[in-house]
């Protein structure tokens, strides 16, 4: 496979747990006979293309992404934990600390193409699959306990100074087929974007109910003209 993707980090991102909430997450969420059926399916993948002038700098939105994915955790909670086998051959996803201190891997990795040449990868054209499957990050389902979600960032390689904007960004989203369906998936992703949009209003407005404006133009500087159209012509 021809490698167009370097990843530049791998951490963790554990659920946010406020300490003056107390959170009543149970030790185990068992899987049904239907879940288990899933166990053996790869995991379901989605990927999401964001390109135009208005993409924030990449530090900036993989540090929101970071803590709005924490944020989201908190509510689902079990897409941090890991699937396991009970000794009496039950499978459950284990929410118990120890399962859950690990977090959900997020990968920040960089595209070998420029901003346009990822955003080709979007278009309606010949798709480039080696290039889909670098974009979304590798989950381990092939042992128990297995993790149960992956996260995955990647910007273009031109985009070098972390005070630039990318021009494009990739995330990419694996998940195990044995706890989600589609459905669930896109459910998650939205609890997420919801999440995201909060943190940028925050970076935007720091001190609601507050709104610092910014000042006005210096309108003696502007340039006015006015353009009588009429019917005649048309």
């Amino acid at each position: 496979m021809n490698i167009r993707v370097r990843v530049l980090e791998a951490t963790h991102v554990r659920p946010e747990m406020p300490g003056h909430t107390t959170v009543h997450q149970p030790a185990a969420v068992s899987l049904s006979l239907f879940d288990s059926l899933f166990l053996a399916l790869p995991p379901i993948q989605r990927l999401f293309f964001y390109d135009g002038e208005d993409v924030p700098p990449f530090s900036e939105l993989v540090g929101s992404l970071r803590s709005s994915l924490a944020a989201t955790l908190a509510t689902f909670t079990p897409l941090a934990g890991r699937i396991a086998a009970w000794p009496d051959g039950d499978l459950v996803i284990d929410c118990s600390p120890d399962a859950l201190h690990p977090g959900v891997r997020f990968v920040v990795a960089e595209y070998s193409g420029d901003a346009a040449d990822m955003c080709r990868l979007a278009r309606d054209a010949e798709q480039d699959t080696e290039a889909f499957v670098q974009l979304v990050p590798e989950l381990e389902v092939c042992m128990l306990p297995a993790p149960v979600l992956a996260v995955q960032v990647t910007r273009p390689a031109q985009a070098r100074g972390d005070d630039e904007g990318a021009g494009a960004v990739a995330v990419g989203v694996s998940m195990h087929h044995a706890v989600a369906d589609g459905q669930s998936l896109w459910q998650f992703m939205r609890a997420w974007a919801e999440a995201a949009a909060r943190e940028f209003t925050r970076l935007s407005a720091p001190d609601l109910p507050r709104v610092n404006t910014l000042p006005e133009p210096d309108w003696t500087q502007q340039r006015r003209r006015t353009y009588l159209l009429t019917g005649r012509g048309f």
